[in-house]
């Protein structure tokens, strides 16, 4: 199923890291919340479990609490240029989880979480660096976004990280198994039993 039953409040508070504590804090978080639309955060969230059928990357609900985290972004700092439209194997398999019921945009950041995992793969750079973009302020986005991993498993982020968790794991195929990314927020680079579509090739 692309979405669940379940009822939500209108908005999920998540608590950012604060690594420079400019505010003080003594458990280096943002004192304040920022707000999320869980309904974004759900869909995104399944489509990139059900993508796992197709060739995305089995993740932690973790990192992706942690890209959320680090852009205040329901999206996951998903933005116009994540998926490659000139790459048919991203397009096809967003045009099949919108076939499967999910929503246009989820199923786009499914594809792009393949497509730059892929890269990340083939250039031997942090995943998150090539989610962000190219160039030295992606490289500093990338080492931001390992110091700022912690929140992700922060006691205020509980119901955050569970909402998350929730979601992906109802999402995930049951054959799929999570891995341990290490101290850094990122994809494992080999292990991974994927089953990538192409041309005509028939779904499962």
């Amino acid at each position: 199923m692309a979405t669940s039953s379940m009822t939500y409040p209108e908005i999920i508070e998540g608590y950012r890291a604060n690594p420079k504590n400019k505010f003080g804090a003594k458990d280096y978080m943002e004192t304040k919340p920022k707000f999320f639309n869980p309904k974004v955060i759900e869909t995104f969230t399944r489509a990139a479990a059900a993508g796992t059928s197709y060739g995305v990357p089995v993740l932690e609900p973790k990192q992706l609490a942690n890209m959320a985290l680090h852009e205040g972004r329901e999206d996951f700092g998903m933005n116009d240029n994540g998926i490659d439209y000139n790459n048919k194997r991203q397009v096809e398999l967003s045009r099949q989880l919108q076939r499967d019921g999910h929503d246009e945009e989820a199923a786009n950041f499914a594809a792009a979480i393949m497509g730059k995992h892929e890269v990340a793969t083939r250039t031997k750079k942090p995943f998150l660096q090539v989610w962000n973009g190219k160039g030295k302020k992606a490289e500093q986005y990338a080492i931001d976004s390992a110091a700022e991993s912690y929140a992700a498993t922060h006691p205020k982020n509980q119901s955050f990280l569970e909402f998350i968790d929730e979601h992906y794991n109802d999402a995930l195929p049951v054959e799929k198994m999570q891995f341990d990314p290490g101290p850094e927020p990122t994809f494992k680079h080999g292990g991974m039993i994927v089953k990538p579509l192409s041309g005509g090739q028939k779904t499962i």
